[in-house]
């Protein structure tokens, strides 16, 4: 099917088998997913945070299930360890979640309950992602953040800060910053009310990494990217810094994201369209609040032409195999467009907006 092609989709919404498909992945990935076994963490949010997008999270976890994966979630946070007078150490930097226990982490034991402990070895780093993805599971499953060590977290995230302000996703500096990690970066400061990184420098890299396309790349000379421009979005929207986009660099930026969609988004300019761009794109319009412009027709008909009506889930195309990612963004896609059955979501930090409320009274709670 080409990408461009109008799509006549008759089929209604797989809500019970989109919600069956996630949560066999709380339990099995298949074989052909064995890579994710390093961002087990990630997979845990796409799945956590899309049953709650489709309104089942009481109806698929039970109390102590949700407890349950609190409590794992926890166990990948990476502790400070005293450190002897006169001594110095990097542990103080690695505050964070591990993606998951792959580097042999014990798991929970009498010796070891639940709850995080200090690193084990020279190569085990959180990464900001994970700590993303760990910040919003908590706040999906209705915990109260208190065992989330904030100190150690922001003095971690501020040292990930590099001299152009932009964020690395680790603090061994094995792999380059981008926009991707802003925007992780920004989320968990956001959501702890712990802001440890220089606003300045970010928004400067932020507004550096508009091209002249009129959109975000990922950072410096890149091509605009529909992905780098959701982060980029959000990063100033949760920085409280949209007005620094000036009136015609926002229209400009308004007109290149209308210009993505042919029938569902593609994300850059002569690409196919694709599943997930449905909320890379239209959570930045929604954000600039011109979602309005685009045709939530021709992009539904889109998303439900993805799903597997046999497995449940949605495939980045029409007939592909589904993955957690895209069923987690198409469910997205499908809320910002007021899908029936769907709890609507929080844009900028991509979670619900009942999640979103619940973090608003937790910061109440922590300052009365």
């Amino acid at each position: 099917m080409d990408g461009g092609d109008a799509i006549i989709y008759d089929g209604d919404f797989k809500h019970r088998k989109h919600l069956a498909f996630l949560q066999r992945f709380l339990k099995i990935v298949p074989f052909h997913m064995v890579a994710l076994d390093t961002n087990q963490l990630t997979v845990a949010y796409f799945v956590v945070v899309g049953i709650d997008i489709l309104g089942k999270l009481d109806d698929a976890f039970t109390a102590e299930e949700k407890d349950r994966i609190i409590n794992w979630v926890y166990d990948l946070q990476i502790l400070p360890v005293p450190v002897p007078s006169g001594n110095t150490g990097n542990n103080d930097i690695r505050g964070g979640f591990r993606g998951s226990h792959c580097l042999g982490y014990p798991l929970p034991s009498t010796d070891h309950p639940p709850g995080g402990g200090p690193v084990t070895q020279q190569y085990d780093w959180s990464h900001i992602a994970s700590t993303y993805s760990a910040i919003m599971i908590l706040l999906t499953l209705g915990d109260d953040l208190s065992r989330v060590n904030r100190s150690a977290i922001s003095r971690g995230i501020a040292a990930l800060q590099l001299d152009n302000g932009c964020i690395q996703p680790m603090g061994d500096g094995a792999e380059s910053g981008d926009m991707r990690f802003v925007f992780c970066a920004c989320a968990v400061s956001y959501s702890l009310g712990e802001w440890s990184l220089n606003k300045d420098a970010l928004t400067d890299f932020i507004l550096s990494s508009l091209t002249y396309e009129g959109a975000f790349s990922q950072s410096g000379t890149c091509e605009s990217h529909a992905g780098s421009t959701f982060c980029a979005v959000a990063s100033l929207a949760l920085l409280d810094r949209l007005s620094c986009l000036r009136e015609r660099q926002r229209d400009r930026l308004q007109r290149w994201l209308l210009a993505r969609q042919l029938s569902g988004f593609q994300g850059r300019p002569n690409k196919l369209v694709d599943t997930c761009y449905s909320f890379w794109v239209g959570a930045s319009l929604g954000l600039l609040e011109s979602l309005q412009l685009s045709d939530p027709v021709a992009n539904r008909c889109f998303i439900l032409s993805t799903q597997d009506p046999t497995v449940g889930g949605f495939g980045k195309e029409f007939d592909a195999v589904p993955d957690p990612l895209h069923t987690f963004y198409g469910l997205s896609g499908l809320s910002l467009i007021g899908e029936m059955g769907l709890q609507t979501i929080f844009p900028a930090l991509c979670i619900s907006h009942r999640a979103h409320s619940h973090l608003e009274r937790l910061k109440r709670s922590n300052t009365s």
